[in-house]
Parts: C-alpha cells; sequence; structure tokens
C-alpha cells in the first residue's frame, strides 16, 4: 500500500507542476513571437490553473484517504476475529457464573489452518494441527507443506518453534520449504512409526480430534458441542461449547477450565465429560436461558 501511495501522490504532485512548468518554459524563450504563441496556444489557457491552495487541499484530501483506508483494513482485521462472550461455569459449586471474554486470535480454530511464514516472508506451510499432552500441554504443531491443496506432506516439529504471531494470525517460524521437505512425515497411525516417520506421541491428544467433540455430563449424555479452544502461553486454558442451536445456529455458548474437565474417548471419538458439580451448574444455567 505504501508503494501506490507514493506512486499516487507522484503524480499528483506531476500534474499539478505543469502549468507551473510551462509558464517558466514561456518565459525563457522570449524570442518566440508571443502572437504565434498565443495562436498556438489558444484553447490550451482554458485548462483551470491548479493553485497552491488546491494542492495542499489535495494533499489533505490523499491523508484523508489513507487514514480511511487503514481504518478499514483495521475494522476488517476486528471482525475477522471477534472476542467471544461466554458464560464461565467453574467447578467450584460455590462460585457464581460469572461472564468471560476470550480473545479469539488466541485459539485453536484461528491457528489452525494458518499459513506459516519464515523471517524472510515466504511462506512455507499451514498449520494442520496442534497436539496437547495429558495436561493440555502444546507439544507439537503439525504442519502440511506448502501444497495449497492440503494434501501434501505432514510433517510435525516441537510446538516451541513457532516464535510469533502476527497481528492478522499469520504463524511465524524459522522454516523453510527444503527443512520441510527433509523432515519426517508425521502420521495420526502408530503402527506407521519408523526411521522417516513420526507419530503422535501415546499421550498425546490432536486439537483437531478434540474440537469435533461433544461436551457429555456425569452419566455420558451430550449436553453440547465443543465450538474452540483458547490456548494461553502454550496450553489449553479453557474450552468454548456451544448448545441449544437450532439448525446448527444461533444458541448459547459456555466456557470451561480445559484442566477442570475429563478427556476420554468415547465411541471412537475424544469428548469431554463434566464433574458432578459442572453438570448441576451448567443445568441450573441452561435453565436461566
Amino acid at each position: 500500500m505504501n508503494k501506490t501511495l507514493l506512486t499516487a501522490v507522484s503524480t499528483f504532485a506531476i500534474m499539478a507542476a505543469g502549468p507551473a512548468m510551462a509558464d517558466t518554459q514561456t518565459k525563457a524563450g522570449a524570442s518566440v513571437d508571443t502572437k504565434v504563441e498565443a495562436e498556438r496556444t489558444k484553447g490550451q489557457n482554458d485548462m483551470p490553473e491548479v493553485t497552491g491552495e488546491e494542492i495542499e487541499q489535495g494533499w489533505e484530501d490523499t491523508k484523508d484517504a489513507v487514514s480511511d483506508t487503514a481504518k478499514d483494513i483495521s475494522d476488517a482485521t476486528e471482525k475477522a476475529y471477534e472476542d467471544i462472550k461466554a458464560a464461565f461455569i467453574s467447578d467450584d459449586k460455590n462460585a457464581d457464573i460469572s461472564t468471560v471474554t476470550i480473545n479469539e486470535r488466541m485459539t485453536a480454530e484461528a491457528m489452525i489452518g494458518q499459513p506459516v511464514y519464515n523471517a524472510n516472508g515466504e511462506r512455507v506451510a499451514k498449520v494442520k494441527d496442534i497436539v496437547l499432552n495429558r495436561n493440555g500441554e502444546a507439544m507439537m504443531v503439525v504442519l502440511a507443506d506448502g501444497d495449497f491443496t492440503g494434501l501434501g506432506k505432514n510433517v510435525a516439529y516441537d510446538y516451541n518453534i513457532i516464535t510469533r504471531r502476527s497481528p492478522d494470525g499469520d504463524v511465524i517460524a524459522p522454516l523453510t520449504e527444503a527443512m520441510i521437505d527433509n523432515a519426517a512425515s508425521f502420521s495420526y497411525d502408530r503402527d506407521d512409526y519408523s526411521e522417516t516417520v513420526k507419530v503422535i506421541p501415546s499421550n498425546g491428544y490432536s486439537m483437531t480430534e478434540l474440537l469435533d467433540g461433544t461436551l457429555i455430563d456425569a452419566s455420558g449424555e451430550k449436553v453440547g458441542d465443543v465450538e474452540n479452544i483458547s490456548i494461553r502461553n502454550g496450553k489449553a486454558e479453557r474450552i468454548i461449547v456451544g448448545f441449544d442451536k437450532v439448525l446448527g445456529l444461533g444458541g448459547e455458548k459456555a466456557a470451561l477450565d480445559y484442566s477442570a474437565l475429563q478427556v476420554i474417548r468415547q465411541d471412537n471419538e475424544l469428548n469431554f465429560k463434566l464433574s458432578a458439580n459442572q453438570a448441576a451448574k451448567f443445568e441450573t444455567f441452561k435453565s436461566q436461558m
């Protein structure tokens, strides 16, 4: 955008300076017959002269346009990452239900699928998954190579290889395409393990699988769908659950501490199980809606 702005401003300055340059050249050529020159330029002088005041106003308009564009980009970014407001249900049976606001940028849904760039600004992969240990700590980040179809090679690195996140959500890591090409492939099937294939650890949970799970009560009955998982300092902090939807739309949201929930495998999927206290508070909250 900076290059476009400089080009636009330069063009504007040249157009504005045109009449002044022509006037200087006419004065320097005193030997030119003024009658002939007047006849030659007849009709051209009908063009409005650009005054210094108009140039200044044009520059102000340009600055306003740039400011408006920057604001539009900022607003679009904010809309792309809206805060999540949810009722927070703790494991403490005596604690009141309160409202919590979660920054969507710091969630699994906002990170998985994002492109990965290196320090040179080269797109080298995209985030395919995040692997957590039993305590909810991020152990590995699974990347898909630069193939835009997402069907290419998958590799896995220590989660700490991610150095930072950019304001628009991009992931920055010190990697190159050659490094990914030469890395061992990654598989979720532990039987695939070999010197050239890395597999998910026995104590690892796939974040994408957790996001596809459900929230169940103490008796195993489904009470909600897992919509997102917030991440703080490389650790799963809270799960955001949706419920009371109509045809998959609308409904309410609740947030629960990740560490206070039990992760169980049920019907070949990973689910979160509520404690008896949490289940009771969850039902109380639902009855108040």
